[in-house]
């Protein structure tokens, strides 16, 4: 058995469709209806165009404010870069600068290790190898 609701759903959709169906014969069948047709298409035809002429200029000008601010942050971004160059540099410079210092400071104290070891191998010479006699 059917629901009342689609029930009622069915007779209306048949209302709907009988009603568009006697504005298409009023429209197409009669020579007032074909001549309002007509200029229904002409009136939106110039709708449309006037519609694309607005839609076109407006995306136009947004094309244009987005050139320009994609021109600015593409300059914006090259000042950003020198920045970073630059800042880089500095602490290259630094750093070198810091690893000669590190670097002159190991090899100050590989030296005086070197000469620590010399004396205490004289010293140990001396007192293990006092008795023995050198080959000349």
């Amino acid at each position: 058995m059917e629901s009342p609701q689609r029930n009622n759903t069915f007779w209306f959709g048949m209302f709907l469709g009988g009603l568009l169906g006697a504005l298409l014969i009023l429209i197409l069948g009669t020579e007032k209806g074909r001549k309002l047709a007509a200029k229904l298409q002409k009136e939106g035809l110039e709708f449309l165009d006037d519609a694309k002429d607005t839609v076109g200029k407006e995306v136009e000008e947004k094309v244009e404010v987005l050139r320009n601010k994609s021109a600015e942050l593409i300059e914006k971004g090259k000042e950003i870069e020198a920045e970073i160059v630059e800042a880089i540099g500095e602490v290259k410079a630094d750093l070198s600068e810091a690893a000669v210092e590190k670097v002159d400071e190991s090899l100050a104290h590989i030296e005086e290790l070197q000469q620590h070891g010399r004396a205490s191998t004289q010293e140990l010479r001396k007192k293990l190898f006092k008795n023995i006699p050198r080959k000349v």
